[in-house]
């Protein structure tokens, strides 16, 4: 199975995903920002360049990527939005999925 990685927003920990993942009961890796919610900060940790290096350590297979505000935004930097749109998903190795298909069917349409 492929593991996740979990990549929370700027102020939330680590733990954020943990319920989200205890449901799946999949391999989870969760990640957290130093310096940033309850994560003590490291001195080796000085910008985003930091960060993407810090996931890219976890991505020595295939992984599934689930993240939140930052940790999208961190995301990007590893898969960058132009490799998930649809002209470019057959051409690359990178497989992408959104949610929001499948979320916008679910949600009652908007009172104008």
């Amino acid at each position: 199975m492929t593991k996740i990685l979990f990549l929370p927003g700027v102020g939330a920990s680590a733990a954020f995903w943990r319920p989200a993942a205890d449901l799946t009961q999949l391999d989870s890796v969760f990640l957290a920002w130093p310096g940033r919610g309850n994560e003590p900060a490291r001195p080796d940790v000085n910008g985003i360049d930091d960060l993407v290096a810090m996931v890219l350590a976890h991505m020595d297979e295939p992984v599934n990527i689930v993240a939140q505000s930052m940790g999208t935004h961190v995301a990007h930097f590893i898969v960058p939005a132009s490799a998930c749109s649809s002209a470019s998903r057959s051409a690359s190795k990178v497989k992408c999925r959104t949610w929001r298909p499948a979320d916008n069917r679910l949600q009652p349409p908007m009172k104008q």
